[in-house]
């Protein structure tokens, strides 16, 4: 399933550790706002992980699941991205 997470991490040692752990899920770390595919169980393990991370009261960690109405509506301009996610999957 595809996922939309954005970031907002503003202490440098826990969006190290935030971005260590996205990177194990082989998801691009180099934007706020990243999209990965993850199955069910992947997702649940990530939201854990992340949430041993941050920070509640200073940190935001948002993931979204498009609808199916929405995946179709997505307009991509360029493909920086999807080559970037290729060369690092497993």
């Amino acid at each position: 399933m595809d996922y939309i997470i954005t970031c907002f991490v503003p202490e440098k040692k826990r969006r190290e550790r935030l971005i260590r752990i996205l990177q194990s899920f082989h998801i691009p770390t180099d934007h706020n706002i990243v999209t990965c595919n993850l199955t069910t169980l992947q997702a649940k393990q990530l939201r854990s992980a992340l949430e041993l991370v941050i920070e509640p009261d200073l940190d935001e960690i948002r993931i979204y699941t498009p609808c199916p109405y929405c995946e179709q509506q997505v307009i991509t301009i360029g493909t920086g991205l999807s080559r970037m996610a290729k060369t690092q999957a497993p």
